[in-house]
This record gives structure tokens, sequence and C-alpha cells, in this order.
């Protein structure tokens, strides 16, 4: 075997190491402690056990450091802890949650898109990659959008909502009157524009304006609001 084994020096870490990576599960903790135990075997060279840890020989050396001045527990102590669960490291928050407003608007169609907005609102350029992991850390996903009409009017809808219940006491319906509420809508039916995919955060549903221009038919219905009843349906070229 060419080159000098290596030597932990420390039979108190060489005592335990063995129970000690059994019962660690997959990880980094259990990559170093793998690393000491060979190092404890006095069987290998620092090359040998690099390649097998699948490490650096200069993040090798350190640990063995750490174990020789420290002990074992330090080896297992994380040295720099990572961000916070949401944020990117090097990046200012205010960045990071700019960056999740726009996608609770729906804008990024793709994150080359995001990539963009980036460099051009914050001066920030990033590899396509980088802009991605941001966009999963922000708790975003690429949705399937339901798609709204251009114009449609989002205001008017909730003033029917509102006004609703003063629009049928206006009726004077006697009490005691058995009467019925329909509510009636029509749909089109024609050759579709393909929706794209958006980004969007997670648990919401996207809803994005587009312009149709096709040929078309309507079908008209009718539905109880109180028994569930509806209309048969009706059709208009």
């Amino acid at each position: 075997m060419s080159g000098h084994t290596l030597k932990l020096g420390r039979p108190d870490a060489a005592a335990v190491i063995d129970e000690r990576y059994a019962q660690e599960p997959d990880g980094w903790r259990k990559r170093r402690l793998l690393a000491v135990k060979l190092a404890a075997k006095g069987e290998y060279t620092s090359a040998e056990v690099a390649e097998l840890c699948g490490v650096a020989r200069t993040y090798l050396f350190e640990w063995l450091s750490i174990v020789r001045k420290r002990g074992l527990e330090a080896l297992l102590e994380r040295g720099k802890p990572g961000p916070k669960e949401g944020a990117v490291r090097g990046v200012e928050p205010r960045v990071i949650e700019a960056l999740r407003q726009k996608l609770t608007e729906h804008s990024f169609a793709s994150a080359e898109a995001a990539r963009r907005w980036l460099k051009k609102e914050h001066g920030i350029e990033r590899p396509y990659k980088t802009v991605w992991d941001w966009l999963k850390k922000a708790n975003g996903v690429l949705g399937v959008p339901r798609p709204s009409h251009s114009k449609q009017k989002p205001e008017a809808a909730e003033a029917f909502k509102n006004e609703l219940a003063a629009k049928l006491d206006a009726l004077e319906i006697k009490a005691g009157r058995r009467v019925k509420v329909w509510f009636m809508d029509e749909a089109r039916f024609g050759l579709h524009t393909e929706l794209r995919r958006v980004w969007t955060l997670r648990g919401l549903r996207p809803i994005v304006p587009r312009q149709l221009r096709y040929e078309w038919d309507c079908l008209y219905g009718a539905l109880s609001a109180i028994c569930g009843q509806r209309t048969s349906p009706t059709c208009q070229a």
C-alpha cells in the first residue's frame, strides 16, 4: 500500500465510532463518521479514505483535526447554519418577498421570465437553474391556470353577490309563498387557444385573462339555487 496510512490518535473516539456510525441515519454526519472510522483503523491512506467517502482530502484533514482537538461530538455539529426556510443566502429578504408577491400575481410563465425580472428590477443576474431553485424555495410551483375572459369584471360579480338579497326583498313577495330562485349562465364552445403553465404559490389556482377569437356556439342553462333542478340546455349558433 503506497503512502502513509492515517492515524487518528484518539483511542477514546475510536472506541465508540462503530456504535455511533451504526446508529446514525444516512446524511452528512454519517459521511463524517465513516471518514473518522476508516482513519481510526489505521489501514488506509488519506487519498484512499477521501475516495471511499467521496470528499476532498482538505475536508478529511479538517474533520480529523476537529476530532483530535475537540472530540467526536464537535465533528457532528453544523459549523455554519443554513438560511431560514424560504430564505436565500446572499439575497436580501425584500427581493425574495417581491419574488413571492410576483408568484401570487402569476406573473411568470417560466423561470426564464423570473430570471429576466430579477435582472431588470433588482440588478441580480443568476443562471436559470439558480432562479428555478429560488422559485421553489419561495414555495412556487408550476400550475395549469383556469382561464378568465379578458373583459371579465370582478367588481360586477362581487356587487351582484352583495346586492342579491336586497333585490329579492324588493320583489315584495308575500310571506309563505313558494318561490324558486334560478341562476342562468351560458357557455361558448369552439377552438380555444392553448394555455401554458405559469408560476404561482403552492396551493393557489392561477387565473389568467386571455382573448378568445374563434367560431363558436352558445349553450344556455339554468340551475335552481334551492333544489338543484336544472333546465334542459338549448343551443344557438
